[in-house]
């Protein structure tokens, strides 16, 4: 009955996307999910891990998330939970990465099943409230696989490891402490230094393409936080960075605090940018970059 009344409501839901296991879909807002789960026939005493994630590409502001709580399961015993976030550039553009794990430890012999994890998400430009499902899973659960006694001891294998990643770890450190301090400096590029150069590339769209200028300043001011502070600024909104640059007490936070101001005014003001707005937010950010680029070397 349970069955019934989900297929009825995802059938009847103008907003619900369905993914299958195994399988992507993209929905009209650049939001890609996908299911799966690591074994469809597991023993009784083995883990399942169904692992739930989601890619989107453009600007993370566009979207609020939701927590996805733990899907509803018949002869499973979820355990543990777990979630990670990456962002990365493709092609010139933003992706971000979301992905959530739940472990589940099966009960009894027999049938187990997930029923579909829902993600709640608010798409700003629209204005509205849409949800992602993933499909209906099932598995197999088999009699208990009985754990053979004796055998190679696992705490002898644990040093063995532990020794080998000490003496791989030894002969990394004496390589490095090799290398001349022209080789250091050739492969450590500063931060400031690498985004100054991505900065001045996009100088000549802010005649030919404001709208383009002006995602690429957002983009480049966010990677810059992230790298910077260790803050995941590509899915924070403008008042947490804010926030969170506050209580570092961050060089130039008052000039961070102006660009991610205007970058949200200039977002919702669907207006023709003048050429002194764009100069504006280009001199800010290259500022800020000048400002905290490490003196030393050829930088002096």
């Amino acid at each position: 009955m349970r069955s019934i009344v989900l297929l009825a409501l995802l059938l009847l839901s103008p907003t619900l996307v369905i993914a299958q296991p195994d399988t992507t879909q993209v929905t009209t807002d650049n939001l890609t999910v996908s299911s799966e789960v690591n074994k469809t026939a597991l023993p009784q005493n083995d883990t399942l891990i169904l692992t739930v994630s989601f890619r989107v590409s453009g600007d993370i502001d566009n979207y609020i998330f939701h927590e996805i709580k733990p899907p509803t399961v018949s002869n499973l015993k979820l355990f543990k939970t777990s979630s990670a976030n990456r962002t990365a550039e493709e092609s010139g553009e933003l992706i971000t990465y979301r992905e959530y794990r739940f472990y589940y430890l099966p009960v009894s012999v027999g049938m187990g099943y997930i029923d579909p994890a829902i993600l709640s998400y608010d798409f700003v430009p629209a204005g509205t409230t849409r949800r992602l499902a993933t499909a209906r899973i099932e598995v197999e659960i088999k009699e208990p696989v009985k754990v053979k006694k004796g055998g190679f001891p696992i705490w002898i294998l644990a040093v063995i490891i532990a020794v080998v990643l000490a003496i791989v770890s030894a002969y990394i450190i004496i390589h490095r402490r090799r290398k001349t301090p022209k080789e250091e400096e050739e492969i450590q590029v500063p931060l400031e230094e690498e985004l100054l150069e991505k900065l001045k590339e996009t100088k000549q769209l802010q005649k030919e393409d404001p709208d383009e200028f002006i995602a690429r300043i957002s983009m480049l001011t966010r990677r810059y936080i992230a790298r910077k502070y260790n803050i995941p600024a590509e899915i924070a909104s403008r008042e947490e960075l804010v926030q969170a640059l506050s209580e570092l007490g961050a060089p130039s936070f008052s000039k961070f605090e102006w660009i991610l101001n205007r970058l949200d005014e200039i977002k919702f003001a669907r207006r023709k940018l003048q050429t002194t707005e764009t100069e504006e937010l280009y001199g800010k950010l290259e500022a800020i970059l000048e400002e905290n680029l490490p003196k030393g070397g050829d930088n002096e």
